[in-house]
C-alpha cells in the first residue's frame, strides 16, 4: 500500500486547518494564511487545479456544441504552425472565458498567445 498520498493529504489536512488556540484578546491563535501566504496559496491551488481543470473542459465541451467555440484542433492548427516556424515548441493550452491561451517555449522564455475562441483571431501575445 502507498502511503504517500496519505501523508500528503494529511500533512495539508493539518496546515491548512485554522488554529483553535485562543490568545485572549479575542483573536484567534497564528494565522497560516498571513504567516506563510506564498505557501498556503501554492497548496490551496494545487489541491483546486484538477477541479478548474475539469470545469474548463466542461465549458469548452458545452461551448463547441452549441456552435459558440471553435474546437481546439483548429485554434491549434491557425497559430501552432506559424509559431514554429519561429524556433517555439508547443506546450499546451488552457481556456480562459472564452479565450484559449497557447503556451509556447522558445529559448528557454515561455510565449503565450491569446486566441479568440469563437472566431480564431489572435487577441494578444506575452513574451515575446
Amino acid at each position: 500500500m502507498n502511503l504517500r498520498p496519505i501523508l500528503l493529504a494529511m500533512w495539508i489536512a493539518v496546515t491548512c486547518a485554522p488554529a483553535l488556540a485562543d490568545t485572549g484578546d479575542g483573536a484567534r491563535g497564528p494565522d497560516p494564511e498571513r504567516d506563510r501566504p506564498g505557501l498556503m496559496r501554492r497548496l490551496r491551488e494545487g489541491v483546486e487545479a484538477p477541479f478548474r481543470r475539469r470545469g474548463e473542459q466542461d465549458q469548452a465541451y458545452h461551448a463547441r456544441r452549441e456552435g459558440t467555440m471553435l474546437p481546439l484542433r483548429d485554434i491549434e492548427g491557425g497559430v501552432v504552425p506559424d509559431m514554429r516556424r519561429r524556433g517555439a515548441d508547443y506546450i499546451g493550452a488552457e481556456l480562459d472565458g472564452g479565450r484559449y491561451r497557447l503556451k509556447f517555449m522558445r529559448s528557454g522564455s515561455v510565449i503565450w498567445v491569446d486566441v479568440d475562441g469563437r472566431t480564431g483571431d489572435v487577441v494578444g501575445r506575452a513574451g515575446e
